[in-house]
């Protein structure tokens, strides 16, 4: 038939999907067992498995922000976020665990045992701009601050690098630069992107930007009226070049080279990008799980998985024999689809991530059991086995559809109002329970009708036998 060959078609290119997803070669560094390492080398580990960072900062508001608390700590949650996330800390976690006027985020880097590179991207503010050197100095404390009163906006801000001795070069900074009668400001707001990358000329690594169409405008003009002369670039009060303009640079591009190393590029173009903090950020706590820990947890879970499966798939055949089996493989296949599922996702995998994989074990289980006793009543009432099987899967659909979408809303609701691990929970079990309904309604449809003679025989002694009990 027609709708057999759909759904065998859909099953088969579902299954090629998902195993391509678990099995596709992947280059980054596993930290597990080889053999383990084979199902989760795709998949985003968190940091109850993998091991990692993590830290908890308090939301400092200013008192001349109109804006309420929780607006604001949702904007830092999204800054924090698209910082880690231009780092290539794709895998972190940024969440807020209260609101109010005592907002607290909390920040779950995996594979991060150094708690020193997190802070770096998360504690600092973020601030960029392009300003104009007053004066200049060098030393190890920072000039006298009454040399800098007749100029208006500006501040002291030292170089990036220091000397032998710890000296460094202070820069006596104006935020907004004069164009003639103008007075120009450049920042972090008008740069559209940012990115490291090696600096083949100089040596090490440099940050390249991309300026917005005004961005581009102002540069323009900022750098005409500046030709053989210093352009310093400050980023949280640290001048991190002060290069010579040659010429006007008219184009929406710029780089910022200064001999850094891959890392240091990387977490620069990373604040960069991401922009300005609204809010300064208190740090309460940080906390390190090693990964040995993560490997033993894994481990673990995964043998207590493997025998719950085991005693899942005994258990059916057993008492329901080829129908049985065929549920065994629609199980097997579900479990397929959510690790497919987890690593085209990009989804992060936790500790009550796999418990959620293992309960849905049951629920593809508790479909198919539906459907087999469906089935059997159908026979009962003097039906063939196809039209049997029709009738079987058409009166199951509801009920195993109510049931599964009364689940689904309850891991709707834990994903948006749970944080870390809890969303990890939610995320398994909502692609456990859809991948069951598929699994359930149209792979084991497609196996049922595959063996359908088989089962005709089976059901029917089956259904003949409980009568004589009778």
């Amino acid at each position: 038939m027609k709708a057999d060959r759909i759904r065998l078609f859909f099953v088969v290119v579902i299954l090629i999907v998902a195993l391509a997803g678990i099995f596709w070669p992947n280059k980054s560094e596993a930290f597990l067992d080889s053999s383990i390492n084979l199902f989760f080398q795709n998949i985003r580990l968190g940091l109850d498995i993998r091991g990692g960072t993590r830290l908890d900062y308090r939301v400092v508001v200013p008192n001349d922000i109109e804006r309420s608390a929780d607006e604001i700590a949702n904007e830092v949650v999204v800054v924090v976020r698209q910082r880690l996330d231009a780092a290539n800390y794709t895998e972190a976690v940024v969440s807020k665990i209260s609101g109010g006027e005592d907002s607290r985020i909390r920040v779950e880097i995996p594979g991060v045992d150094d708690p020193t590179i997190a802070e770096r991207l998360v504690g600092k503010k973020g601030q960029l701009y392009f300003g104009e050197i007053l004066e200049q100095q060098t030393g190890i404390e920072m000039p006298d601050k009454r040399i800098g009163i007749k100029y208006a906006n500006a501040v002291w801000v030292p170089s990036k690098d220091k000397t032998a001795s710890n000296e460094r070069t202070w820069y006596l900074v104006n935020p907004f630069v004069t164009v003639g009668s103008q007075k120009l400001y450049l920042g972090g707001s008008e740069i559209k992107n940012a990115k490291a990358s090696v600096d083949s000329q100089k040596g090490g690594f440099k940050i390249d930007m991309e300026f917005t169409s005004k961005g581009t405008e102002l540069f323009g003009k900022i750098t005409a009226a500046f030709v053989d002369q210093q352009l310093p670039i400050v980023l949280d009060d640290v001048v991190l070049v002060a290069p010579q303009v040659m010429s006007a640079i008219r184009s929406s591009s710029a780089e910022i080279s200064g001999r850094f190393t891959a890392q240091e590029a990387m977490e620069l173009a990373a604040l960069i990008k991401s922009g300005n903090l609204p809010a300064d950020l208190q740090k309460l706590e940080e906390r390190t799980l090693g990964p040995t820990l993560g490997r033993d947890i894994i481990t673990v879970s995964l043998i207590a998985g493997m025998f719950g499966l085991l005693i899942v798939l005994v258990y059916m055949v057993v008492f329901y024999g080829l129908s049985g089996l065929i549920a065994d493989l629609s199980l097997v296949y579900n479990t397929i689809i959510i690790l497919g599922a987890m690593a085209l996702g990009k989804f992060i995998l936790t500790l009550p991530g796999i418990g959620g994989i293992i309960l849905t074990f049951g629920t593809a289980i508790d479909g198919n059991i539906i459907i087999i006793e469906r089935i059997k009543e159908e026979i009962r009432s003097g039906k063939t086995i196809l039209n049997a099987i029709t009738a079987g899967y058409s009166k199951s659909f509801s009920a195993i559809f109510d049931a599964n979408i009364t689940s689904i809303l309850a891991g709707v609701v834990l994903y948006y109002l749970g944080t870390g691990t809890i969303k990890g929970f939610a995320t398994t079990l909502i692609i456990g329970i859809l991948g069951s309904v598929f699994a359930t309604l149209v792979v084991s449809r497609v196996l049922t009708d595959m063996f359908s003679s088989k089962l005709h025989f089976r059901m029917h002694k089956e259904v003949a036998k409980a009568g004589d009990m009778k």
